[in-house]
């Protein structure tokens, strides 16, 4: 009888501990300190997610990227996304934003420019210097076509550095031409500015209630940035093949500055992926970017960028491409009848050693399978005891 006792306690404890172990997945130990980061609770974090980029052509002829003037923007009609403190993260512990701080935000495209513009709503306003960010400050990071969060998939060690490229910039003299910082470019880092040649553009302004800026990345500029870092020079396509649209991971940040040229506080677009204490972390790495751009393939769509392929509904991109031919004898063997001698075999009960080898392991669905083997394991259990007890 003892024998069976323990047999029995045996396998319920390896059950319990089953069940214990797939437990530890979910977050129910997770913690947050209430107000750290500047919100009372890990929930109110938002992450920005899918945007759509608005496809203009003549965007050109509607926008003066000269001034940092913003009216033209809403004036196009262009759509317009507002993000405040639930969709960004501190970067540091107890940091609270100011209550009404956001930033209104557009994504513009034409053959040649992606254009952002952005008004910001911030009770403390500093200006940068010429070709610094020394007072308030933007970042955008871009991983354009997505195809750096790729790379990390298929190879962790394939880039010096996991992080998206960053295009940052302070809020100069009003209306004066902004610089743009590279950075994390993987060699290629340093201001770039219009008049040197590069493919930006664009202003800046104190506003009433803060800032704002208008700038634009040309599609050569934002390609040979990303080339450059991945070493690599693939064609990136955009069409109508399944809806095949152009993709660019990106987050933002914002800096707040001092009067002293320090940050009192700086915040980045969240992921919605928490650390071990429950705050959700700011979006660094092409793998998880707290936006995602996706601009929809367009009748009669164009790139002055060689490197990015409009693909129409006829064509189909390189990776859908196949060479391989249907074979009709497979085809056709498979919808035969099945013989009188393969309906037996489907019918025939299982032999023994079937059956025990469906009982010996969990499969691999989770919890269900956890569950399924610790019940295996009692009816194996049981099944003992009865042999036990009837060789006592």
């Amino acid at each position: 009888m003892k024998k069976i006792f323990a047999i029995v306690v045996t396998f319920a404890m390896l059950l319990s501990l089953g069940t214990v172990l797939a437990s530890a997945e979910l977050p129910a130990g997770i913690s947050f300190t209430p107000g750290a980061y500047g919100v009372e609770d890990a929930a109110d974090f938002t992450p920005v997610g899918d945007l759509k980029i608005t496809w203009d052509p003549d965007a050109a002829s509607k926008l003066d990227l000269t001034d940092g003037e913003m009216s033209d923007w809403s004036e196009a009609g262009y759509n317009m996304v507002t993000i405040d403190k639930s969709n960004m993260v501190a970067w540091q512990p107890h940091v609270t934003a100011p209550a009404n701080w956001n930033i209104n935000t557009y994504f513009v495209a034409d053959p040649d420019w992606l254009y952002i513009g952005f008004y910001v709503t911030d009770d403390h306003f500093v200006y940068s210097a010429p070709g610094s960010r020394n007072g308030d400050a933007f970042q955008v990071c871009i991983d354009f076509g997505g195809k750096l969060g790729q790379m990390l998939e298929q190879d962790p060690d394939n880039l010096l550095t996991p992080k998206n490229i960053f295009y940052s910039f302070g809020c100069v003299e009003d209306g004066a031409p902004i610089a743009i910082e590279i950075n994390e470019s993987d060699g290629n880092d340093g201001w770039i500015t219009e008049a040197d040649g590069f493919g930006v553009k664009g202003a800046a302004k104190k506003t009433e209630t803060g800032w704002a800026a208008e700038f634009a990345l040309s599609w050569n500029q934002l390609y040979d940035d990303y080339s450059n870092k991945a070493w690599d020079d693939p064609k990136i396509y955009v069409g109508s093949v399944e809806n095949l649209p152009l993709t660019i991971g990106c987050c933002l940040y914002y800096l707040d500055n001092n009067d002293n040229g320090t940050y009192d506080w700086a915040a980045g677009s969240t992921n919605g992926i928490a650390d071990d204490a429950g705050v959700p972390q700011v979006s660094w790495t092409a793998y998880d970017n707290g936006i995602n751009l996706e601009l929809d393939y367009v009748d009669g769509m164009t790139f002055n960028c060689e490197n990015i392929v409009v693909t129409p509904p006829e064509e189909t991109t390189p990776e859908e491409e196949t060479d391989e031919e249907t074979e009709p004898e497979e085809t056709e063997a498979k919808t035969e009848a099945p013989t009188d001698a393969e309906t037996e075999a489907k019918t025939e009960a299982p032999t023994d050693a079937e059956t025990e080898a469906k009982t010996e392991a969990p499969s691999e669905g989770g919890c269900g399978g956890i569950v399924g083997f610790g019940a295996a394991a009692i009816l194996a259990a049981a099944a003992a005891a009865v042999v036990l007890k009837k060789k006592d």
